[in-house]
C-alpha cells in the first residue's frame, strides 16, 4: 500500500499554496510558486484537474438541457472533492481523490 503522506508542510506558506491548490483558477499559483515541494505538487495536480474538469462544464452549457445538468453535478462533485481536498491539507496528508489522481499523476 502507497504512503500517503509523502512530505510534511514545513511552513504556512506550505500549507496556504497547498490548500490554494483547490480554489478554482488559483491552483496555477502553487504550480509556479511551489518551489518544487511534493506536498505542494502533489494537491496542485488535483486541483488543475478539478478546475479543468469546471472549464469543461461551462463549455458544456453549449449543448442545452444536459450541459446543464452536467454543470450542476458537476459544481457539486467539484465542490465535494475540494473541500475533502483542503481538509486533507490541514491534516497534513496526500489524499488521493477518487480518479482525479489518476490523472493527475499524468501531469
Amino acid at each position: 500500500m502507497r504512503d500517503y503522506i509523502l512530505q510534511l508542510p514545513e511552513s504556512r506558506k506550505t500549507r496556504l499554496l497547498a490548500a490554494m491548490s483547490y480554489l478554482s483558477v488559483l491552483c496555477l499559483a502553487p504550480l509556479v510558486f511551489g518551489d518544487g515541494n511534493l506536498f505542494v505538487r502533489f494537491h496542485a495536480r488535483q486541483g488543475l484537474i478539478l478546475w479543468l474538469w469546471m472549464l469543461v462544464a461551462v463549455f458544456a452549457l453549449a449543448l442545452g438541457e444536459i450541459g446543464g445538468f452536467f454543470l450542476t453535478f458537476s459544481s457539486v462533485v467539484v465542490g465535494l472533492f475540494s473541500l475533502i481536498g483542503i481538509v486533507s491539507v490541514i491534516l497534513n496528508r496526500n489524499w488521493r481523490l477518487p480518479m482525479i489522481a489518476m490523472l493527475a499523476e499524468k501531469l
